[in-house]
């Protein structure tokens, strides 16, 4: 059985999918490729980028974690830059 590769411009499934078990389990390092065109390197890039605000968004509450609960600073707020959304909500 012959198996067609996918166009250019295809998200390979199954790449798409080992990202996203790999950020379900917390792995917040693992991207999609950045050398992606067209529809497939827009949704590339939009999950990068959501990975990147999960990221931030742990980072930041593990540093409130710190200065607020141990070191007692309860004026510290958690920012993780310009979002918007439920992003900025949060």
């Amino acid at each position: 059985m012959r198996v067609d590769p996918l166009p250019s411009d295809a998200v390979d499934p199954k790449q798409l999918l080992s990202v996203l078990l790999q950020l379900k389990r917390g792995d917040f390092k693992v991207r999609m490729p950045v050398d992606q065109t067209g529809m497939a390197g827009k949704i590339a890039d939009a999950l990068n980028d959501v990975i990147d605000l999960n990221e931030q968004l742990c980072g930041e509450l593990a540093r409130i974690s710190r200065v607020v609960g141990k070191e007692g600073k309860t004026r510290q707020r958690a920012t993780i830059g310009r979002t918007s959304g439920s992003w900025g909500t949060a």
